[in-house]
């Protein structure tokens, strides 16, 4: 990408992280995973682990627009999580998985047209 269109993304992203009123980062610690010893099943824990997230991200998402307010997902924490752990002062072990921002909007959300082969469930 061109020095432009750069700016143009981070511009963007800066502006949404910090004009929304709420702020939540998601990480993972290591503390209370399972070690069993072996790579092959340490990482299957951790993976686990992953998906726990974003199963507590999703219930988060159902009820906070049961009570109108507005999520977004950003995966920006995973793609540079060294970045956040110094900017927010976090332990070397804290490992960002998304960022999530919420607030009430401001208005009605921009509908995109759904991919061809997957169901709407709207």
């Amino acid at each position: 990408m061109d020095e432009e269109a750069i700016e143009r993304q981070t511009g963007r992203s800066r502006m949404r992280i910090t004009s929304a009123p709420v702020v939540i980062l998601c990480s993972l610690h290591p503390e209370g995973l399972n070690r069993f010893g072996d790579s092959r099943r340490d990482e299957l824990e951790w993976t686990m682990a992953v998906q726990s997230v974003g199963a507590v991200l999703q219930t988060v998402f159902l009820l906070a627009a049961e009570r109108g307010l507005g999520t977004c997902w950003m995966a920006a924490p995973m793609y540079c999580p060294e970045v956040v752990r110094s900017t927010l002062a976090l332990p070397a072990d804290f490992q960002p998985q998304a960022l999530v921002l919420m607030g009430y909007p401001d208005g009605p959300g921009r509908v995109r047209d759904r991919r061809a082969g997957v169901i709407d469930l709207r």
